[in-house]
């Protein structure tokens, strides 16, 4: 559930056994949505969708201390979560390593302390205590107060001279040469920073050499972690491309600035910023290009709107021009917008000219299906992306191209993962291999490069290595990328050198700059003619075959690459004008346009029991309304239900605690959300639904959803895609079809295996509406469904998780689709399809989502809908748990079929994670045993965890099946149901 920021509330109480009387809780709630004060004891509140953050206090970084992931740490000034789990080493500090950490900018708030005196400020500490600048340029400061929850948190800045700096909440201004300090008091505490203002000085020129055929990719360091500190002069040749690592954000959306780091200046004996753009000069001198890299920890960007993009552009170009550099690396690890980044990029190229380099480093995880949102980006600027450098490292075993899985650190695991990337609709002279230079450079995954060396020659050559063959030879792989150049420096520049021995054996590459000759010819017009002498070009159709011909509009054009559906043949690449038609058509909007309505009303009516009986195999009167109506309490009754959730939203209990008054004035009048009749209610209303969902093997994302009504028989087309019934999937992609029955929701096995069902569905909604401990000890019985919104929401206009673009479910404007429910619906691209499935009308919740909140028969509907809904290629949690799931026998995870740990792959893609612990496996365990045990299921030698088990990735040949006489959906497609879910 990677977008959702539900809050999970952490109870701390004197020990309680499961009876109808409740002890009383006291919870105070602070002034922000971070912290509780439970009977006197701070504890957090803590996130469950984006990774839970762990239920400690924060600390500082150490070394060698083993950290979980989802930990938050302090770390010179700043607040760090932890990514993955691993023990920290020397050189591994949060800010100079994204891959296991990233920055926390959640509200980290001191706490009332009820009945306790002020806590006295000690000591004051900024994050730089020298810093050169040039004049005109920005930095900011950050101050960090001791102790943490010290009652005066407000800082005065001043400078000791306006005149040369002058400052703002931190924001230090150069204003003309000089040297001046910078002053952060809080009580009568004091920290300072010593600045120098230089003068702007010449700007280098960026290199107009071209790049060769095979590209080495490096990353400088701009900063001082323990690797081998270097000044750019002092880069080996063997480098073709030179990433400065980072760029600084501004407080103007969009902006960058850049500043030489004080630490790594004084390291290298006072190394300034003219010799710094001297270096570039050098750099140029020898044939490397210097690019400006954005991203990593503390320099992530933020490009989500078209002034940031412009903002981002002109100040991108700027740099460019003052420094000397020859474009922009793109690797940006907190998430991206993929059309205002693409426009910003598209900015800057037209700025820069034919000159610009574009490079990117994604991680693994962000390209590891044809849909991830970088390759998304990467075809959007496919135009001027020059290489696509993906870090095959600090992500785990994975799943490769065929669906294989592959442990990290394998020459397998490059290969085959390089091959989803170059099958991605970009040219393999834009693809490239990164890795870790040295062990100590990443948390995981590092290969020796002779390993790189071998995975580099399969996929040139087209041969076997590390157990994967490639589908066949990829003669112009572009080259390679490395973290980073300064580790590689430690250890001889083993990599450089190795990487560029390959290089110089391999054959030559054949780039996009070989002009593709066409020719023009005059058009004849035929008006007895209805078709064109090329097939009309479709805007819902993929053109995944270069050199594909189509007319549109009098004209033939042809694709370069890969066309995606909807891009116009006269917008440009990848389409490229041939010829003017031989002949031209009567003009019409419709030659290029599918007819919906003839799919539509061939779908959309009122069935027989007949066409019910052929199209769907009956209705079962096992899976009635009526029928679940009686369900719930054969497995548990009324009252066991009541003692498992005392603290349930809306119940007697929860209106009591002071933490509930925070953010509701007046809870008395709120309606018992997650009562058992509403939970009994959304069986009974949901079990009159069936879906029918029909998609393509090995093509997954391109699907229909047809909703069936029971009682009324009407058959309706609530979603297709628009490449749904192409020319390019028909008769080339099997066509499946599979139903999903939303009565057999706790209906399927024997008694044992739906109370199993039940525990595991309430142990996960628990997990993300609760939490709890009771004297150190877990007891999870006590404070689970205790929200039924998104914390940092209740009580506020503001809005959130909107997505207007690249969905059919566009938002309504002043909604926010904000996390709600016991699973915490969101995003409108989820309200949209839940409400089409629900009720047969997108509308409803999209035009009313505050309703998920407001009433909670839907709320337990959408959870009951997301748990049998899958999410492909993962199986439903429904037929998981009850066995039903038929995977392939070399499919991921099939071995753990039937344990509720696989459960938790399919929400929140937890994987390889043990029970015995803190974090958010642990907790799902636990609630699950609890659970299961008042219930008197057995689950006996099941795993509750996700030790061993992968992430699922949609790649054809990995997918599992499902018998048609099985009545439950095996798959519908992740773009409207995967993300934010």
């Amino acid at each position: 559930m990677k977008s959702k920021l539900s809050k999970m509330l952490c109870l701390t109480m004197s020990t309680v056994m499961l009876m109808t009387s409740v002890p009383a809780v006291t919870i105070h709630a602070s002034t922000g949505t971070d912290r509780f004060w439970v009977n006197g004891v701070k504890t957090p509140v803590v996130q469950t969708m984006a990774e839970a953050v762990s239920a400690k206090t924060v600390s500082s970084w150490e070394t060698g201390k083993s950290y979980a992931k989802g930990d938050i740490v302090s770390y010179k000034g700043g607040y760090y979560q932890c990514k993955q789990s691993h023990t920290s080493l020397e050189g591994w500090e949060p800010a100079s390593t994204p891959a296991l950490w990233e920055s926390y900018t959640g509200e980290i708030p001191t706490p009332p302390n009820p009945g306790t005196e002020d806590v006295t400020v000690t000591g004051i500490a900024l994050n730089k205590t020298e810093l050169t600048l040039e004049s005109g340029k920005k930095a900011t400061l950050i101050a960090t107060i001791s102790p943490e929850n010290a009652t005066n948190q407000s800082v005065k800045w001043t400078s000791s001279n306006n005149s040369i700096v002058t400052v703002l909440n931190g924001v230090v201004t150069a204003v003309a040469a000089g040297k001046a300090t910078v002053t952060a008091t809080v009580s009568d505490k004091q920290a300072t920073c010593n600045i120098t203002v230089t003068d702007k000085s010449t700007e280098p020129m960026p290199s107009n050499s071209p790049l060769p055929g095979r590209v080495l990719t490096g990353y400088w360091q701009n900063f001082d972690n323990g690797a081998t500190c270097l000044k750019l002069k002092e880069v080996p040749e063997e480098y073709n491309v030179i990433c400065v690592s980072f760029a600084d954000a501004t407080q103007k959306a969009g902006e960058i600035t850049f500043n030489l780091d004080a630490k790594l200046s004084k390291a290298l004996g006072g190394y300034t910023v003219d010799e710094f753009k001297a270096d570039v000069t050098k750099a140029h001198q020898k044939g490397q290009k210097v690019l400006l890299a954005i991203g990593g920890e503390v320099g992530n960007v933020i490009i989500n709107s078209q002034e940031a993009a412009k903002n981002f552009a002109d100040s991108a170009y700027s740099l460019m021009k003052e420094y000397g550099f020859d474009g922009i690396d793109v690797d940006l690890e907190h998430g991206i917008d993929v059309p205002n980044l693409a426009k910003a990029l598209h900015l800057l190229a037209d700025k820069a000219g034919n000159d610009f380099i574009l490079t990117m480093a994604p991680q693994t995880l962000d390209v590891y299906t044809y849909d991830a949102t970088y390759l998304k980006l990467a075809r959007e600027v496919s135009d001027i992306l020059t290489i696509m450098n993906t870090q095959y490292y600090n992500s785990g075993g994975m799943p490769g191209y065929g669906g294989a899985n592959y442990n990290q650190g394998t020459i397998g695991f490059l290969n085959s993962l390089a091959t989803t990337q170059l099958e991605s609709g970009l040219r393999p002279d834009q693809i490239g291999l990164g890795l870790p230079a040295v062990p100590r450079a990443a948390g995981g995954g590092y290969q020796d490069p002779a390993n790189v060396v071998a995975a580099i020659e399969s996929l040139v050559y087209g041969k076997e290595a590390g157990g994967f063959t490639p589908p066949k030879a990829y003669p112009n792989l572009r080259g390679a990328m490395t973290w980073s150049i300064n580790w590689d420096a430690t250890n001889g520049y083993k990599f450089a050198k190795t990487i560029d021995a390959c290089f110089k054996k391999l054959p030559a590459v054949t780039t996009a700059s070989d002009n593709i000759k066409l020719a023009a010819n005059d058009s004849i017009t035929d008006a007895t003619k209805t078709e064109p002498p090329y097939p009309f070009w479709k805007d819902y159709v993929n053109y995944p075959n270069k050199n594909t011909k189509v007319y549109y509009k009098g004209k033939i054009y042809q694709n370069k690459w890969y066309a995606n559906a909807g891009a116009k043949p006269d917008a440009g690449d990848p389409w490229v004008f041939v010829e003017d038609a031989e002949w031209t058509v009567k003009e019409d909007e419709k030659n290029y346009q599918k007819d919906e309505n003839a799919e539509t009303n061939a779908i959309n009516k009122v069935l027989s029991d007949a066409e019910i009986e052929k199209l769907y195999g009956g209705i079962n009167k096992d899976y009635s309304p009526e029928a679940a109506m009686g369900r719930l309490n054969e497995l548990i009754p009324k009252s066991s239900y009541e003692e498992l959730f005392p603290y349930r939203f809306g119940s007697e209990a929860w209106k009591n605690c002071s933490a509930t008054k925070q953010y509701y004035k007046d809870p008395s009048n709120l309606p018992d959300y997650y009562s058992y009749e509403n939970l009994q209610s959304a069986l009974q209303t949901l079990a009159n639904t069936i879906i029918k969902v029909q998609w393509y093997e090995g093509a997954e994302w391109c699907y229909r959803l047809i909703r069936l009504d029971k009682t009324t028989k009407e058959q309706k087309l609530i979603y297709s895609d628009a490449s749904f019934g192409a020319e390019w999937l028909e008769g080339k992609k099997e066509l499946c079809t599979s139903i999903c029955d939303y009565g057999s929701f706790l209906a399927v096995g024997d008694l044992n295996t739906r109370k199993r069902e039940l525990a595991g569905f309430l142990a996960n909604i628990s997990h993300e509406t609760g939490g709890g401990t009771v004297e150190g000890e877990v007891d999870e019985s006590l404070s689970g469904l205790y929200f039924n919104e998104e914390v940092g929401f209740i009580g506020s206009s503001a809005i959130g998780y909107v997505q207007s673009s690249g969905t059919s479910y566009l938002p309504v404007e002043g909604k926010s689709y904000h996390g709600r429910g016991p699973i915490q619906l969101s995003y409108n691209y989820n309200y949209g399809l839940c409400s089409d499935v629900l009720f047969g009308d997108s509308s409803v919740l999209l035009k009313n989502p505050e309703k998920v909140a407001q009433d909670g028969v839907l709320g337990f509907m959408t959870g009951i809908w997301f748990w049998m809904t899958p999410q492909p290629p993962k199986p439903s949690c429904h037929e998981v748990i009850t066995g039903v799931w038929q995977p392939k026998s070399n499919g991921a995870n099939a071995k753990y079929n039937g344990n509720f740990g696989l459960t938790i792959i399919i929400i929140n893609n937890e994987a390889g994670q043990s029970e015995n612990g803190t974090g958010a496996v642990a907790r799902r365990a636990r609630y699950y045993r609890t659970f299961a045990g008042k219930m008197g299921a057995d689950i006996k030698g099941e795993q509750c965890d996700t030790v061993g088990m992968t992430t699922f990735v949609q790649q054809a040949g990995a997918n599992s099946v499902s018998k048609a006489s099985i009545p439950f959906l095996y798959q519908i497609a992740g773009k409207k149901i995967k993300a934010g879910m």
